[in-house]
């Protein structure tokens, strides 16, 4: 059909500039586009911070950085309860319901108490007086869907419960409470004389303290309203550095002193960093082995990230590494041998399973070192005026699927060349070395 009109078309003298302009599009190809340094520094207005988000859209693909942050074009809005909706409204009730538990403690000892002292009934009731006090302020700032935003709000009562037991739970089988929730930060995460100030908002930070508040420790925790895990993979392919950008920052603000809790305490490592779902379509399963002795259905291996763990460096065991910090996060692993809210899980020997999600201490600041790496490598592109049209791709996907930029640049994924990106862990590990001791 379209040869025919075509050669129908080209007949009419008035259609031949179009039908050039249609035939030029046959040779169209993206191309590696590069704006001028000079005109970089005008266009983001000589930006001195990034957002997480902006670093994993340049990753993605530096021609949409370019068009959403640099030229500022958004696709046009359309009303209606998406998904990161429902997500800031579950993060809300979340940092009120920590806050409430905290209660202006002023020790740590007084703030683990207050948690250790909570309830299942107690913790539902807080919930739901949030919710309570929240649903008529959101229903009326609407002027349409009234119905169908209280059944979500319903909805989202019952998810945040299951997750708010999580958060109990966690507390009250270990020794970290809740110290700061939607913790903002500016702070620079590369060296003093190549400052790259990096800027954000950790959703919680838990801490813990021993030797009589001499030694702690702190635990990051993001909450996701969809699936996510934490992969070697995607942090190599710089896609997936939000856990570990928060930790670099979170050790930032504890040595001048921004964490609560932890001022006199002399060091604090990180020795966690976990995605906490807040989703109400996971497995459930049965537990009856906690604390305070109740019967209760939680969602298993509900905070999905690493536990840092320390080199055995004293030969204290027949390990190569302590589980101390494991211990600490979950006392019932001494006991059970596995986590009912952690993928952690021990042998008969006393070692780890294999499927166990840990890190060594020494692997994780080389992850640390990495991101540090690829956050500089973006910086100087981004200055220096890259603007290719590069998105990556995989044999399920490409950075195009779901692209709202798709029309502007008219990449051709069957023609154009995409980015390429690691596929395995131990690829992943061998690009991570190489890339530490080059530099680059």
């Amino acid at each position: 059909y379209l040869p025919t009109l075509y050669s129908k078309l080209s007949k009419n003298p008035e259609w031949n500039e179009r039908l050039k302009a249609i035939r030029l599009c046959d040779y169209y190809k993206a191309s590696e586009l590069k704006i001028t340094p000079k005109n970089a520094q005008m266009l983001y207005e000589n930006k001195t911070s990034y957002s997480i988000t902006g670093l994993g859209e340049y990753s993605n693909c530096p021609f949409k950085y370019f068009i959403t942050n640099g030229l500022k074009i958004k696709p046009s809005e359309v009303w209606q309860i998406q998904k990161f909706d429902l997500g800031s409204i579950m993060h809300y009730i979340m940092r009120r319901y920590c806050e409430i538990i905290q209660n202006n403690a002023k020790t740590f000892y007084e703030l683990k108490s207050n948690w250790d002292k909570l309830t299942k009934e107690k913790s539902e009731k807080i919930i739901d007086d949030i919710v309570n006090e929240l649903t008529p302020k959101i229903l009326s700032s609407l002027d349409k869907d009234e119905l169908k935003v209280s059944y979500l709000l319903k909805r989202i009562s019952k998810t945040v419960k299951r997750t708010a037991e999580t958060v109990r739970i966690s507390i009250i089988n270990g020794s970290y409470a809740v110290s700061d929730v939607e913790k903002t930060f500016l702070v620079n995460i590369c060296d003093e004389d190549s400052p790259i100030m990096m800027r954000g908002t950790i959703d919680r930070i838990d801490v813990a303290t021993f030797d009589e508040e001499k030694q702690g420790a702190i635990r990051i925790i993001d909450y996701k309203s969809g699936k996510k895990d934490f992969s070697v993979v995607s942090v190599c392919n710089m896609q997936d550095i939000q856990l570990l950008v928060y930790a670099a920052c979170a050790s930032i603000l504890y040595k001048e002193g921004h964490i609560k809790y932890l001022e006199n305490t002399s060091t604090a490592n990180i020795c966690g960093i976990m995605y906490n779902m807040l989703r109400d379509d996971l497995k459930e399963e049965k537990l009856s082995a906690l604390t305070d002795k109740e019967n209760i259905s939680v969602s298993k291996s509900i905070l999905k990230g690493p536990v840092i763990l320390e080199e055995n460096e004293d030969n204290s065991n027949d390990f190569e590494c302590s589980y101390e910090n494991a211990y600490q996060m979950d006392e019932h692993l001494k006991t059970e041998g596995s986590s009912s809210f952690l993928n952690l899980k021990f042998k008969n020997n006393g070692e780890l399973h294999k499927s166990s999600d840990v890190f060594l201490r020494s692997d994780f600041e080389k992850l640390i070192e990495y991101i540090k790496i690829g956050i500089k490598k973006a910086d100087n592109e981004i200055k220096s005026g890259n603007i290719a049209i590069k998105p990556y791709a995989t044999s399920n996907n490409s950075s195009c699927d779901f692209c709202d930029m798709y029309e502007i640049c008219l990449f051709d994924k069957e023609k154009d060349k995409t980015r390429k990106l690691c596929k395995n862990t131990d690829e992943a590990w061998e690009i991570i070395n190489n890339t530490i001791e080059n530099g680059n």
